[in-house]
């Protein structure tokens, strides 16, 4: 029976996600960026600010961006539930990346990939690494900080993988 709950309420988001994002169209460039607090960590002004620094990122680093706030996952692995939410969102097969910080005591933070956001964080330590620093952004500076610490990770990767940052190209060198 719980089961059969915690199937309904994750169905329930998802559906839930999903109509949310088909009033937020995707922005001029094509990019799309999505925020969805369920647990009301954030203000309407910080909400605001976030919305438009995701969607800003989204389009410079071409990568759709998500982020979700939650408080309990209804027993699922927040892979699991991360995967969930970034399909109904974004769909199957799209480039996109997606942070959810889990306000509740059931999971961990977690940051999924997807094509090109796959490219972004190519393994799970460049993931690691990224969480490191949007953990001390939320404790610094509290859920909006830790949102817009994820859109700067986005960033930083992007120069990497864009060849502006990093380290240099061993192939030059004889």
């Amino acid at each position: 029976m719980a089961k059969k709950f915690s199937k309904l309420i994750s169905t329930a988001l998802a559906l839930t996600v999903g109509a949310i994002s088909l009033v937020c169209p995707a922005s001029a460039d094509g990019r799309f960026s999505s925020l969805l607090d369920f647990s009301d960590k954030l203000t309407l002004d910080e909400e605001t600010e976030v919305r438009e620094y995701l969607t800003e990122t989204a389009n410079d680093i071409d990568c759709n961006i998500g982020v979700l706030i939650v408080e309990e996952l209804n027993g699922e692995f927040v892979e699991d539930y991360a995967q969930e939410q970034m399909e109904s969102v974004f769909g199957e097969d799209s480039d996109a990346a997606m942070l959810v910080l889990c306000t509740g005591s059931e999971g961990a933070d977690c940051i999924l990939t997807d094509g090109k956001g796959g490219e972004l964080f190519p393994s799970d330590v460049d993931k690691g690494l990224a969480l490191v620093d949007i953990t001390a952004a939320k404790s610094a500076g509290g859920y909006s900080s830790a949102c817009t610490a994820f859109a700067d990770e986005l960033k930083a990767q992007a120069e990497t993988a864009d060849g502006e940052r990093g380290n240099p190209d061993i192939s030059d060198l004889k």
